[in-house]
Order: C-alpha cells, then sequence, then structure tokens
C-alpha cells in the first residue's frame, strides 16, 4: 500500500481534497479511499492478502506529476488517470503485468 501514500504526497498541494476522498487519511485503509478497489487473494503461502486491483482517477482535478511508485501497485488490473492536469511524463508502467486496461 506504500504506492498509494507515494502518490498521495505528489497530489496533495495541487489538488482539492474533496476530489480524492479519505485519501491521506491514515484511519482508513489506501482500499477505503476515493477511486481504489481491493481484493483479497490468496497467497502461495495460503495467506489471504488485501491487494490495490484498481485505481479510477478519472477526471478528478489531479495536478502535480504521476511518481514512478504507482509502479508498486504491481496487482493493478485497471488505472484511469484520464481528464486530469498531470505535468511531466507517465512511467512506464510495462511491469505492471495485471494491468488489463490504462
Amino acid at each position: 500500500m506504500a504506492g498509494t501514500q507515494v502518490l498521495w504526497q505528489a497530489w496533495r498541494n495541487d489538488t482539492p481534497a474533496a476530489n480524492l476522498p479519505n485519501w491521506g487519511n491514515y484511519s482508513y485503509s489506501p482500499c477505503e479511499w476515493g477511486g481504489i478497489k481491493c481484493e483479497i487473494r490468496n497467497t502461495t503461502t495460503k495467506l489471504n492478502v488485501l491487494v490495490i486491483t484498481q485505481l479510477d482517477l478519472w477526471e478528478k482535478g489531479i495536478a502535480g506529476v504521476v511518481p514512478p511508485e504507482i509502479c508498486l501497485l504491481s496487482n493493478l488490473e485497471f488505472m484511469s488517470l484520464a481528464r486530469n492536469k498531470f505535468r511531466g511524463q507517465v512511467p512506464d508502467v510495462s511491469f505492471l503485468y495485471s494491468l488489463e486496461a490504462l
């Protein structure tokens, strides 16, 4: 979940808090932050793990850069960052092997 914390740090100064509900509120799990969806997955050690599978931030008025730490969200299957105010380049997400829709 460290990737979500880095994203929040990158965007918090330039994005209205109302656009990212619960983001940065560490009394909530990042799975309860607006635009994030999680699933419970079984691992090879037979432990259940909560992973982030969707990052849907379409048209949230987010400003700033997309930090390379977005690639820490290795279980992402869906990511939408469209219609925001990003500057700079989006990091190489080719290592997000589960990503089915961008």
